[in-house]
């Protein structure tokens, strides 16, 4: 609520007042905005966070494709702002937490949009497979499990393959905030999510080509025969 009411006045000065304002306040209360938003956008994801460490919460069947397209609809003005082009696959059938499993789609989403390379469209490509354990040479993953493969494509900024796992840190930053915006916790959420279904998450970036997650979620419980698996 204090940081509601600071970029309420903020945003007032700017409406009411700028015509009144030197250069340099106006420079100033800009960056009082910006701040503000950081803040907010900090405190929603650390609300978010402890949600995604609590075992609590009752697992079942979730269709991966029918979430991921909410994901999409919700997301809908931030594809358009971004230009964005998405192609969304036929995806498998997971049992999990239904909540969770839309903020780890959503995260991704938000991330591949975010880094684009200045002056290329975002495309971001999401599928998915089913795959053996034993295919996999993944310490999180057991042998003898099925588990549903899903990769997250983008041809964004990437990264140095020194930082696959480094990005997966609470806080973690690779680019300025001046440049990219972000509070350096949404993938950290999109590792616990994997973490609270036994899975495993693996990034493969390559600087000014893109990036590509691999998240594997292992598949059990009732139901699941019901679906049509890609």
């Amino acid at each position: 609520e204090p940081l509601r009411k600071i970029k309420f006045y903020a945003d007032k000065l700017m409406v009411k007042e700028l015509s009144n304002l030197s250069s340099g306040s106006k420079a100033d209360l800009e960056r009082i905005e910006r701040a503000a938003t950081r803040m907010q956008n900090l405190v929603s994801d650390l609300i978010v966070y402890p949600q995604t460490t609590a075992g609590s919460h009752p697992k079942e069947v979730v269709d991966l494709h029918r979430v991921a397209e909410e994901v999409l609809q919700d997301m809908a003005e931030e594809i358009e702002r971004s230009g964005a082009q998405v192609e969304l696959g036929p995806l498998c059938a997971g049992y999990g937490i239904p909540f969770q499993i839309r903020q780890l789609f959503q995260n991704l989403l938000s991330n591949a949009i975010k880094f684009a390379l200045p002056g290329q469209v975002p495309q971001v490509a999401i599928s998915s497979y089913i795959v053996n354990g034993a295919e996999l040479a993944l310490h999180e993953l057991t042998t003898d499990t099925v588990n549903c493969h899903i990769r997250v494509v983008d041809n964004g900024i990437g990264f140095p393959p020194e930082y696959n796992e480094k990005i997966f840190q609470l806080f973690q930053r690779l680019h300025s905030k001046d440049r990219y915006e972000g509070t350096g916790i949404g993938l950290a959420i999109v590792h616990k999510i994997v973490e609270n279904h036994n899975g495993a998450i693996v990034a493969q970036g390559v600087p000014r080509e893109g990036l590509t997650f691999n998240i594997y979620l292992p598949m059990s419980g009732e139901g699941l025969s019901s679906f049509a698996f890609p």
